[in-house]
């Protein structure tokens, strides 16, 4: 028969509690007539220490049933007056007149040879070859032990039955508790998180019941992150679906068409050129991705080193420059002077990176006038600038700005071949470095990306 908790821990408790209460109830049984003895004689002791500092008060007693009787005895006479008339003399051999010599005591339970009932007998040494007796009935041990022993058992009674009821308020109370935490697994077996349960205590089973409560959290956590996760994945496939479907279907039409002969021979150059640039648009875009959700996983970890910030924007802005020149725009830098020796720590070719896709960004958008990058610096962060004065953004772009295959004007990022994942890479890559990107932008009057990275110390 299958036992419950409740039940297991019941007679747990009985039986260690009924072993326990038996071994001292056993134990001071045995011991208790023993214990009132030793008692006997140290009241003998003190009895015979004061009178053999006053031995004149010393009077022998008569009789058959006394109490307590004195004697003072000496060695090799024999002991009389003992209680019982007709018993024969007390003698105490050489042995034990030395040892009362030596001021050692001699105790004994004497029958009813020298005395009418069983007594406690104490001799106890007053001086050479003299000593002092002193003996009273052992039935007063006997029936002060048969009412302790009687006591005794009806304390284990009363204990027993405490034991009893305790045992069934601590199994009721330990059985609740652990069916709560019961129902709370199988809550979280059903796919239920974040339900908590009250602690009680501080004890194991609280501590059980905080560990659970914390597992409930944490998986729901989880669940979001993998909801989360989930949905990202999701909307990556959709969008990468969306963005290769025009390459694609492009590259398909001009594969027809080479196919049936519609493209004549002078023209054929062109197209192969384009299924080229299309395919290496397609390529691009799926290695940007794949960089860009390393970058957010985690799974692309970062080579950092000392860079000199100055020298890295210094050599950015001198490969921009050529194209900043083709479209007749002004690109400075004004990131020297007083931040000459700036350094940072992190991955140089990935923060390369943000320079560079920042200044096409501005390139991309800005028609006339000015493009500008600029550093500053205090004692914790280091801030990179990518100021420009081009269309600029509404509110609501500046929130999607950083979006996944998010293009403001669609119409330049085809002209150029832009697929939109060029900021959400600088997020990743600037945010994968513990910094932050900030933006500010006026619709007609330009925008201010601002890079915010920590310092190295």
């Amino acid at each position: 028969m299958k036992l419950r908790f409740f039940h297991q821990l019941f007679i747990s408790h009985i039986f260690v509690s009924g072993l326990l209460l038996t071994l001292i109830v056993g134990s001071t049984y045995m011991l208790l007539p023993n214990l009132l003895y030793q008692l006997k004689i140290q009241q003998f002791e003190k009895i015979g220490s004061y009178l053999i500092l006053n031995p004149s008060l010393v009077q022998p007693s008569n009789g058959r049933d006394v109490s307590l009787h004195i004697q003072l005895i000496k060695k090799n006479v024999p002991i009389q007056n003992t209680p019982n008339p007709n018993a024969s003399n007390i003698n105490l051999g050489d042995s034990d007149w030395a040892k009362l010599n030596k001021g050692e005591k001699l105790e004994f339970r004497q029958d009813r040879q020298h005395f009418s009932i069983p007594m406690t007998v104490l001799i106890m040494p007053v001086q050479q070859d003299e000593a002092l007796l002193i003996a009273s009935p052992l039935n007063e041990i006997e029936i002060a032990t048969k009412e302790l022993q009687s006591l005794l058992w009806k304390v284990t009674a009363i204990l027993m039955l405490s034991v009893f009821f305790i045992s069934i308020l601590l199994a009721r109370r330990l059985q609740s508790r652990i069916s709560t935490m019961r129902e709370m697994t199988r809550i979280i077996a059903d796919g239920e998180f974040g339900k908590q349960i009250p602690v009680k205590g501080q004890d194991e089973i609280a501590d059980l019941a905080h560990d659970l409560n914390r597992m409930s959290q944490n998986l729901e956590i989880t669940s979001k992150e993998v909801e989360r996760l989930e949905l990202l994945r999701s909307q990556l496939f959709a969008d990468l679906s969306h963005e290769i479907k025009t390459p694609l279907t492009s590259i398909r039409g001009w594969i027809e068409a080479l196919r049936n002969g519609y493209i004549q021979n002078d023209q054929q150059q062109r197209v192969y050129f384009m299924i080229e640039n299309e395919t290496l648009r397609l390529i691009r875009m799926v290695q940007t991705t794949m960089d860009l959700e390393r970058l957010r996983s985690g799974q692309a970890p970062l080579q950092y080193k000392t860079i000199d910030l100055c020298k890295m924007v210094e050599q950015v802005t001198d490969q921009m420059r050529i194209l900043a020149d083709e479209q007749e725009l002004q690109l400075t830098n004004e990131c020297s002077g007083s931040h000459h020796n700036l350094t940072i720590m992190g991955d140089e070719d990935r923060l390369r990176q943000v320079l560079i896709n920042l200044l096409k960004n501005a390139l991309q958008f800005t028609s006339s006038g000015l493009i500008k990058i600029s550093c500053s610096a205090d004692a914790d962060e280091v801030r990179i600038e990518v100021e420009d004065t081009g269309i600029g953004m509404t509110p609501e772009e500046q929130k999607l700005i950083f979006d996944r295959f998010y293009k403001v004007d669609p119409s330049r990022s085809l002209q150029r071949g832009e697929m939109g994942l060029g900021l959400s890479l600088v997020k990743a890559i600037v945010e994968a470095h513990n910094g932050k990107i900030e933006l500010t932008s006026i619709v007609q009057q330009g925008s201010i990306f601002r890079v915010i990275l920590p310092r190295l110390q």
